[in-house]
């Protein structure tokens, strides 16, 4: 017994699948690159100029391609984790965002190497973050495809944990799989143990960029895992309806799929919809908490990825008004991140997220993680059977009595009931309401006491020559 949310029964589910295929072969998807096009073309597909389309039976080569189950590597080996898990959602920061918060009261700024140092030593002592998204950008530097790799090679040598990273341009996959590898131990060990994880996403609606896609040929070949993490917009940049949207969703996703196993069947693939809504009176997004469309498109979206067996990243999302002036005020963030669990997404990446995503700060992450420790405790897994059911324990007591002294309470209650008071918290022990700067003081207080991750004095070395040489070839 737990508690999953669902919207989709299973014939709503193989409508938009079949709705899917059909868009895929006959609309078919924008290809921005000539070489993936005729790659294509070679693998089956049918292309007329950059527009390619999909027979449905090399869709469904591909999903039958697919593995139930992929592993997030960490340097610490402890830190590893594999996919789906149960009923688990493994958590990460929220990612690559240009601007930070300092302090309480600052403005905010465009972000750096250094604030990545104190975000990654962070999240590395955080039970509640698995895996590492870097979570602020080192905007110092001009070039974007070293930011990108900057921003794997700072994380990595602060945390032990997986580290996903975003990737834009065939550039910057090269160079983030010579930083992975040099990892590893080799190309061949970083496919036994994928160290990084990638987001490249399509642009919606049903296109791929040159620069992006081209670097897909890259990742599949190095075996690192894919995220395509698309954001369809319904009434914007998708139909105004949840079908269509998740239809339009859908396509990206399969057709990303598709791309990627044509270049190496065994290519990880995290199905990764992210679907919102415009707000249709402004044109701006509905994003993160502000609409329930949101919330709604997250629990479609896994029952879809959910019914094609694939590992999924689909329930992103807590409210980022996170102005705790009460415990009421905090439960209310609690309820909406265990909303979010619900959905049976395998992944979920917003933790510290502010701004709409494109900012951060130390307290935001530490009030997103005291409210995740409550939340969790909606998504137990609760054992149905004939010693949790207790007749005869039942019997025993039998009518007017007390459960308080029976022996089967005694034997149960710590795995069974969840004993936890948000007043129990540091925001809220001595009486104060300023809960941001006491998230933010106790933020600082783990970095400041922080064992540091060690990655070792060779490796460190050898990842200042790949970055030396990158720069050198990228400027």
């Amino acid at each position: 017994m737990k508690a999953y949310l669902s919207i989709l029964n299973t014939l709503e589910t193989e409508k938009i699948q079949e709705a899917t295929l059909k868009l895929l072969e006959n609309t078919g998807v924008s290809v921005g690159s000539d070489a993936v096009v005729e790659h294509l073309a070679a693998c089956g597909a049918k292309t007329i100029g950059n527009n390619v389309r999909f027979p449905h039976e090399m869709v469904i080569e591909a999903l039958q391609a697919s593995s139930p189950k992929i592993t997030y590597a960490g340097m610490d080996d402890r830190r590893s984790f594999t996919f789906p898990e149960g009923n688990r959602t493994f958590l990460s920061t929220s990612g690559y965002g240009a601007f930070y918060y300092p302090e309480p009261g600052a403005k905010r700024r465009m972000s750096t190497a250094q604030d990545l140092v104190k975000i990654a030593t962070l999240a590395e002592q955080l039970d509640d973050i698995d895996f590492f998204w870097p979570t602020t950008m080192p905007t110092e530097e001009s070039v974007t495809a070293i930011q990108e790799m900057q921003s794997y090679n700072v994380a990595v040598r602060h945390t032990g944990k997986h580290v996903e990273v975003s990737c834009s341009s065939p550039e910057a996959a090269e160079w983030e799989v010579r930083l992975a590898e040099a990892l590893a131990g080799g190309s061949e060990e970083l496919k036994k143990r994928p160290l990084l994880s990638v987001v490249a996403s399509p642009t919606t609606p049903l296109a791929f960029e040159k620069a992006t896609v081209e670097a897909y040929p890259i990742l599949a070949k190095a075996g690192v895992p894919l995220n395509p993490m698309n954001v369809p917009i319904a009434g914007s940049t998708a139909p105004a309806t949840f079908a269509g949207t998740l239809t339009v969703g859908n396509a990206e996703q399969l057709a990303a799929l598709t791309i990627l196993k044509s270049y190496n069947p065994d290519a990880p693939f995290v199905y990764s919809g992210d679907e919102n809504s415009a707000d249709m009176a402004t044109g701006n997004i509905s994003f993160l908490g502000f609409a329930p469309d949101y919330d709604l498109f997250s629990v479609a979206a896994a029952d879809i990825a959910r019914a094609y067996g694939l590992p999924n990243c689909v329930g992103h999302g807590c409210n980022e008004n996170k102005v705790f002036t009460s415990v009421d005020a905090f439960m209310s963030n609690v309820m909406r991140i265990a909303y979010t669990l619900t959905t049976r997404t395998d992944l979920s990446v917003w933790v510290g997220g502010a701004d709409s995503s494109i900012a951060t700060s130390i307290w935001d992450i530490m009030l997103d993680i005291e409210a995740i420790k409550y939340a969790k405790a909606y998504c137990k897994e609760l054992e149905v059977s004939d010693e949790t059911i207790g007749l005869e324990a039942i019997d025993e007591v039998g009518p007017h009595g007390e459960f308080m002294s029976s022996p089967h309470t005694l034997e149960h209650f710590r795995e069974e009931l969840n004993i936890i008071s948000p007043e129990k918290s540091y925001l809220f022990a001595d009486g104060g309401t300023d809960y941001v700067q006491k998230a933010f003081d106790k933020g600082n207080e783990i970095i400041e006491n922080a064992m540091p991750f060690e990655l070792g004095e060779d490796l460190a070395k050898e990842l200042d020559g790949i970055m030396a040489a990158a720069r050198k070839a990228l400027a």
